[in-house]
């Protein structure tokens, strides 16, 4: 399937998990107002849901991409007053900014105007997506890999990997010898900017192997390419990424890793991609984090290998994109590798993400270069896959694809065995190309090997046209090249028509017009470079050839006339001619009030549109009221109005989706264009119309008066207007419930509107499909129901049309007769998520529900639109949901008592759950600790869950000091709370506050996502008033005075102890160690998880050896010293200064 074209360029994410930002440190409540602390469930479950609906735009307003057939003359940028901030000639493309005085909507109509012009993009950001080794053992996915084996198969020749990323930490112990000089590609002037995930990339591949700290890389001899495409920001433009390729192009790079990606398609960066595999650089990317099996680029781009993330139980990690798109699987879930930390710099890290599993297959894929040098990214790919161990159902599936990555099979096998790839010369596609019967031809064939193309080719005369019609297996995503070889120019070469419009398994279809007399190769292939030995890849291509085609001559100005109903015809075609769209028009008018039904059937290759005009306006311009386009290519179209007497109706059908004033404002909300001809096709539509009946309304809602301004009644004279009547139906379509709800004029608006959904509510109940109409413009249905257990629901609604129905579940609040938004569900396709680059939903919401409570349920059209087919609104109990203790029923003065040290397990099960906890200090002033962790899934506890709700839990909240005792939140109370925010690597909350004497502090704890999630987590208080173990030894000349003694356990030396707080510039503990013979000594401190521990060695006179401070947060410090005989002091002590609540461990052993 064709990437998303409606936007230039995907909101890129370094494909990273969990994916709230990229390295920086997430403050949730920096921007919460006081209030919102203590705030009603129900107020809190209405703000949640307001912040839910708000998306960040992610494309520039300001900055466009524009493609060109022959360089634009800078005469042309410079009428346009444009700034060109960057050229890419080697790709075709000019980046220009457009000036903060200039309107943007007259410089994209000046460039769209100008003859060179191939397509504008508007740039939209990528975000970012994630001797002896001692930390080998960490690193599971070289045993799960089996990479020591392979080390021994691999081969000498250098390799150069190209990691495209943020910046990478150029001083890391063990990446510094690895590096080649590094660029930054966002700021040529400027060094790259060290980042977290770049570093922790370019360690999974590359890392130094033997030289004492960290583990190694997939291939330790790799020398790694560094090219930083962020410059330190969170976002980085198409463009960018793209210069970044061709960097790596000029840098003879082997292997390209870029762990990012998005779900629109961005032509520059995927001609950079095509221009690099032509060039021999294998290129692997990230398959994406959002559990979907829509097509991320760049990884789906042609020819690069798409990676998809498993755990070490080989299970494909919960948040990895699956799908036809995806070729192979690696590990990629708390993947142990270098990182950067930007107060303590060099370090190591495990993080999650198909960012972390892309670079375990470009490793591997650098492995078999140094043994293989010679080997053509086909070949790599093919190899990787042919190899793979499979997981899931037999041979090739849809969740882990090929199999998980093998580098020892790889490594071994025989490259000769790879299936030589065609390299189709013109002269061979003539000789290979299977000549086709006049008139039309049946083929049928299989994808038997890795990019395979079946060749068949039909001579045309000038005016013959050519319709193609491909279906395919179900697994496989098949598409066509279409070459057209001039009569006389048989040998040249030619750029292809590339028709992939459609998903796998759906028709992909196209209609080609001969300009003049020449012959049409047309190449069936698997866009994915997939295939099947067993034979299960098959496809059936369709071919028919004429010089008859029906021409339609109606225009708006002449229209068939449609005289009476029910109207039928089969007589019209969609085709483009010179470039140009179709466009059929039908005029009609009705003697009375009628409600008419349109439809169209689907065309091969043709996204038909159909739209609704009432005569002119005051321009002398058709006069639109309605529109649709919902279903797609090759998919047809419904529209439903209520049609007024003597009013002339004109409806079009047209294969051209938008208008140039459509275009202009497609751009500036982030869509793209290319001068591309719409789909056309030799087959005829099927135009249906008919006078209906719809039962009436069921509920009688939204009883609104539109009450528009009498002004506007008063066009031309006339009390009724076609002018007032679009204006009307503009307003009735524009009818929303949320702000029907929340911004009437006055409260009695309000309350009046809650009071008619009470009494008009439609009974629903879940389990039972319930079948309801939307009879007019604007129409809401309202439903009430009731759950008779705790647990997890599944809503969904769905229209034989495909309408683009949306849903809102409400919560009825007794207490304030108000009804409380949750949740909501969109149907259809979703248009947010094409605008801003995200996967679509599967149209389904899942929400928790409570027994006892009674629920409502919106349903409308998003577009306003009445529909003639009725919707099934479907609901299922999908899982009983886990007893939460609530005691506290989200109230501060029913906060749950804690007590030092006693850890509290409990649930965010409902939307707007909030828990409060207690402690009151008895005693002197002490500092206290406060940590909340998540407790993760089980693999079995996965297992059982449906995955729609294996969701994260992300915890926040707040400590608020009770000042008065009166167990309740005060104002001057709430204006000193202090906030908890979750560590964006491990999930966990861990703060500290001073508890004053007997003073009472409440600790709020919430799911700041506020999504679905049946994970539990625990919160505990720790007291972290206690004895120092060694307050009473100072510092003489280095030494200390009393040193802590080491205890002998078995043949180690172990000291245990506490960080402890109030020791001015923060607590060291200090033992004494007794080497009695020259030795090996190895050090490691264990501390609890979130500290980062920290070794230092002294000799007996007090003088620094050495200092272990490799290691980051959760990761034991270890070292290694070879001592002569003598006594040693070894200094523990937290790299921040941060106090423990768990004893400390340090073992040192000697050999």
């Amino acid at each position: 399937m064709k990437r998303k074209s409606i936007a230039a360029l995907t909101a890129a994410t370094l494909v990273m998990v969990p994916s709230i930002s990229s390295a920086a440190t997430v403050n949730i409540q920096k921007d919460a107002k006081p209030d919102d602390l203590t705030k009603s469930s129900n107020e809190k479950k209405k703000s949640t849901y307001i912040q839910k609906q708000k998306r960040e735009r992610a494309y520039s307003t300001d900055t466009f991409i524009i493609k060109y057939s022959s360089p634009i003359n800078k005469r042309v940028h410079q009428k346009a007053g444009v700034k060109v901030i960057r050229s890419l000639p080697a790709l075709g493309y000019d980046v220009i900014k457009i000036g903060k005085k200039q309107q943007p909507k007259e410089v994209l109509s000046y460039y769209l105007k100008q003859k060179d012009i191939r397509g504008i993009t508007p740039s939209v950001q990528y975000k970012q997506l994630g001797g002896a080794d001692p930390k080998k053992a960490d690193m599971y996915h070289l045993q799960l890999l089996q990479i020591e084996k392979a080390l021994q198969l691999a081969g000498n020749k250098e390799v150069k990997v190209a990691v495209i990323d943020g910046g990478m930490d150029s001083k890391h112990p063990d990446l510094k010898s690895q590096i080649l000089p590094p660029y930054n590609a966002a700021a040529p002037a400027n060094a790259p900017v060290p980042d977290l995930h770049g570093t922790h990339v370019a360690g999974i591949i590359g890392s130094a192997a033997g030289n004492g700290v960290g583990g190694h890389g997939i291939h330790p001899k790799a020398k790694i390419l560094p090219i930083d495409v962020f410059n330190g920001e969170e976002g980085a433009s198409d463009y960018v990424i793209a210069e970044g390729v061709l960097k790596a192009i000029e840098q003879k790079a082997d292997v390209i890793n870029m762990s990012l990606g998005g779900y629109m398609n961005s032509p520059v960066l995927e001609e950079a991609v095509k221009k690099a595999i032509e060039t021999g650089i294998t290129v692997v990317a990230a398959a994406g984090n959002e559990s979907t099996d829509a097509y991320s680029t760049p990884a789906s781009y042609e020819g690069v290998i798409s990676v998809g993330s498993v755990n070490q139980d080989k299970l494909l990690s919960d948040y990895s994109n699956y799908g036809p798109s995806v070729d192979i699987v690696a590990p990629g879930e708390d993947v142990y590798s270098t990182a950067f930390d930007l107060r303590k710099g060099s370090t190591y890290m495990k993080l999650s993400g198909t960012s972390m599993a892309s670079p375990v297959v470009a490793g591997v894929a650098a492995l078999l270069k140094s043994k293989h040098p010679d080997l053509t990214p086909y070949q790599v790919e093919t190899i990787l896959e042919r190899t793979a161990t499979d997981l899931g159902d037999k041979g090739y599936d849809l969740t882990y694809a090929n199999g998980l990555v093998n580098p020892v099979a790889a490594l071994q096998y025989d490259v000769k065995k790879v299936p030589k790839k065609e390299e189709l010369t013109v002269k061979a596609m003539h000789q290979k190309a299977k000549q086709l019967k006049a008139g039309g031809s049946e083929e049928k064939g299989s994808i038997t090997i890795p990019e395979q193309k079946h060749l068949y080719k039909v001579n045309l005369q000038e005016g013959e046209y050519v319709q193609t019609m491909l279906d395919g297996s179900k697994n496989f995503d098949y598409g066509l090249d279409l070459y057209f070889f001039p009569e006389g120019k048989e040998g040249e070469e030619v750029e292809p028509i590339k028709v992939n419009d459609m998903k796998a398994s759906e028709q992909e279809a196209y209609l080609f017009s001969a300009k003049e007399a020449g012959t049409l190769i047309i190449a069936v292939k698997d866009v994915n470079g997939h295939y099947s030995l067993d034979g299960q890849s098959q496809f059936q291509l369709k071919v028919e050839t004429s010089t008859d085609l029906k021409t339609d001559d109606t225009t708006f100005e002449k229209p068939a006339e449609i005289k009476e109903f029910p109207f039928q015809t089969k007589e019209y075609t969609l085709f483009n001619e010179e470039g140009e769209g179709d466009s059929d028009y039908f005029t009609f008018t009705v003697k009375e009030p009628t409600m008419l039904s349109f439809s169209t059937t689907g065309v091969p290759g043709v996204d038909a549109t159909m739209n609704l005009y009432m005569g002119e306006d005051e321009n002398g311009e058709p006069l639109q009221v309605q529109s649709t386009n919902t279903n797609g290519m090759g998919k047809g179209e419904k529209l439903a109005f209520e049609a007024i007497p003597e009013i002339q109706y004109t409806v079009e059908v047209t294969n051209e989706s938008t208008s140039f004033t459509s275009i202009i404002s497609l751009l500036l909300s982030g869509g793209s264009v290319d001068m591309d001809a719409p789909g056309g096709s030799l087959k005829p539509y099927e135009l249906k119309a008919e006078a209906i009946q719809l039962p009436e309304d069921e509920d009688g809602l939204p009883m609104i008066d539109l009450d528009l301004p009498d002004e506007e009644f008063e066009l031309d004279g006339t009390d009724l207007s076609t002018k007032e009547i679009a204006k009307r139906k503009e307003a009735e379509k524009k009818l929303d419930l949320f702000s029907l709800l929340t911004e009437m004029e006055n409260e009695g608006e309000h309350k009046e509107m809650v009071e008619s959904i009470l009494k008009n509510a439609i009974p629903f109940q879940i389990g039972k499909d319930k079948k309801g109409y939307l009879q007019q413009m604007g129409d809401i249905d309202y439903y009430t129901f009731t759950v008779d257990e705790n647990a997890y629901y599944e809503f969904g609604a769905k229209n034989e049309a495909n309408a683009l129905l949306s849903s809102t579940i409400f919560e009825y609040d007794e207490e304030t007769n108000d009804l409380i938004p949750l949740t909501d569900m969109m149907g259809g396709l979703d248009i947010l998520a094409l605008l801003f680059g995200m996967p679509e939903g599967d149209g389904k919401t899942r929400i928790a529900l409570e027994k006892g409570k009674k629920y409502f349920l919106s349903i409308k059209d998003d577009e306003g639109n009445i529909l003639a087919d009725p919707y099934t609104l479907q609901a299922k109990k999908v899982m009983k949901a886990p007893a939460e203790d609530d005691r506290d029923q989200n109230k501060p003065i029913r906060a749950k008592v804690m007590k030092p040290g006693e850890k509290y397990k409990n649930y965010f099960i409902y939307n707007g759950d909030i828990d409060y906890y207690y402690y009151k200090n008895r005693g002197e002033d002490r500092i206290a600790s406060i940590k909340a962790r998540p407790i993760p899934f089980t693999t079995a506890e996965r297992q059982k869950m449906p995955k729609e709700l294996q969701n994260r839990l992300f915890l926040s909240g707040a400590i608020v000091e009770d000042l008065n005792g009166n167990m309740r939140i005060d104002d001057n109370e709430q204006a000193r709370a202090i906030p908890l925010s979750f560590d964006p690597f491990t999930l966990n909350i861990n703060a500290s506050f001073k508890a004053k004497k007997d003073v009472g502090y409440f600790m709020i704890v919430e799911n700041e996502m506020n999504g679905v999630s049946p994970q539990p987590y625990t919160v505990q208080l720790f007291d972290l008033h206690r004895k120092d173990e060694d307050a009473g030894s100072k510092l003489v000349n280095g030494v200390p005075t009393k040193p802590l003694p080491l205890k002998k356990e078995k043949n180690s030396f172990v000291g245990k102890g506490h960080i402890n707080v109030g020791v001015d510039f923060g607590d060291r503990d200090y033992y004494q160690l007794h080497v009695d013979r020259n030795s090996t000594v190895n050090f490691t401190l264990t501390m609890e998880d979130g500290l980062d521990g920290k070794l230092v060695i002294y000799n007996a006179q007090g003088k620094q050896v050495t200092t272990f401070n490799q290691y980051g947060n959760s990761d034991p410090e270890l070292g290694t010293l070879q001592l002569p005989k003598g006594n040693y002091y070894v200094e523990v002590s937290e790299t921040h200064d941060r106090a423990t609540t768990q004893p400390y461990t340090l073992t040192i052993t000697t050999k």
